[in-house]
Order: C-alpha cells, then structure tokens, then sequence
C-alpha cells in the first residue's frame, strides 16, 4: 500500500491532528509555514501537533520508509486572539494581551582584575534569554480560575502569537505571577493577570492528563458516544486527554 496522509484541525485546543494510513516503516512529520521551514513534529501513525503557528497557512508532509507526501495547505484560526498553552498537556486557552515588553536582559559574563594588569580578564558567557512581564486581561473569575491554574503546575508555556509585528511567539517559564484589579476605584469585574517570566528554549511537547480533567470534561465537550470514539480510538486516550 501506498502512504496516505490526512490532517484535520482540533479547534478545542487549537491543534492539528495528522493521520498516516499505508505506510512502510516508520512515519515521521514535518511542517511548512511562510515564516519557518522543515519544522520536524513528530513520528507516528498518528501525531496531534500542539505547536502550529495560528491564523497562518501550515503546509504539512510526512515520510516514510518508501516515500513522501505532502497535505493540502491548512489555517488555524484562533478567531484573532493569541493562545496560551501549556507544553505537558492539553490545556490551552484563548488570551487578550495587554503588554509583554519592555524585556529584560542579563549578561552573566564576569571580568576578573589580574595583579600587574591595567585591563581585567573577561570570562565569556552568552546572556540568558530575556525576562519580561506578561499582562494578560482577564474578564471575568472563570477566566482567572482557569488562566491561575495553567500556571499552578510551574510547567514551561507556549505563548502563540496571531500578529508577530505585535507579539512574539515564545515559550516561557513563570517566575510569579499576581492578579490586581485594573485599578484601586474598580475592584471588581474584568481585572488583569501579570505573569513575571523568563524565556527558555522551546520545549518538545510531552504529555500528561491537564489537572483538572474529569468525567464531567468528557460529558461536556462531546454531544454524544459516538463523538468520543471520534475523538478517543483507545480507552487509554480517554483517561489521558489525548484527542487523537
């Protein structure tokens, strides 16, 4: 059999499920966009790739032992707002970003004074990737509950960008974060979300259950059983979160 190869948008996590059916060997995963190219995803019959840039054209193919295929251009949209993510698991949400800059540097290189020389010796290090605050606004106490608990995990996060002339696309990891109101006359209603974090190299997604994972999520994202099995080929999927 020859390979064939199907994608299809998960929008529930802003995702791209990627199926692979006559293979030899083994399938691996790659993508295109307008800004990158040969971005590897993944190996599988079945890959779920958490990473796709949003509102973009995503050109995906894939290889096997015998051949390559190349699927019809697909966008993500993400109804013009970034997304915030988590990198172990599903949990992902829609954010309105009031500020992410100014960023903050820091140099780690240290000179050393030497006895008989005017000029210190220099150890030479590259300088950490920067630091910054990221402002998100908040509408209401679910959102809050909701954004509060993808940050409870300390795990790295993947923030997607749908305008890079305004925000970057970056994973970061939070240091501390703090939820004021917008200001001391209105406390009450939408608020902010401030998330002191550092930036650090974008991190391969793993996968486990999102916390807050119930039977209760299942009932509520799925209208009937047959839409579960669509979503859940193994029993294992279904416990785990992994919709694919």
């Amino acid at each position: 059999m020859a390979l064939t190869i199907s994608t299809a948008p998960v929008p529930s996590i802003w995702a791209v499920r990627l199926t692979a059916t006559g293979y030899t060997g083994t399938v691996s995963w790659y993508r295109d966009t307008a800004n990158s190219s040969d971005v590897y995803v993944g190996d599988g019959s079945t890959v779920l790739d958490r990473t796709v840039p949003l509102d973009e054209p995503v050109t995906y193919y894939a290889t096997d032992d015998l051949t390559l295929q190349t699927a019809a251009p697909l966008t993500l949209p993400s109804g013009g707002l970034p997304v915030l993510s988590s990198t172990m698991n599903s949990t992902a949400y829609a954010v309105t970003v009031v500020s992410y800059r100014p960023y903050r540097g820091q140099g780690v290189s240290v000179w050393h004074p030497v006895i008989g020389r005017s000029d210190p010796l220099v150890s030479i290090f590259p300088a950490l990737y920067p630091a910054g605050d990221l402002v998100l606004r908040v509408p209401d106490n679910d959102t809050r509950t909701n954004l509060i608990l993808l940050l409870q995990p300390g795990d790295p996060l993947l923030l997607r960008s749908t305008c890079h002339d305004r925000l970057d696309t970056m994973t970061i990891l939070m240091t501390s974060w703090e939820d004021p109101y917008v200001s001391a006359e209105a406390q009450g209603g939408p608020s902010y979300l401030r998330i002191t974090y550092q930036r650090v190299t974008d991190v391969a997604p793993a996968w486990e259950p999102p916390p807050d994972r119930t039977y209760q999520t299942v009932l509520t994202d799925h209208a009937t059983y047959q839409a579960v099995l669509t979503d859940y080929p193994t029993y294992q999927g279904l416990l785990d979160g992994v919709p694919i």
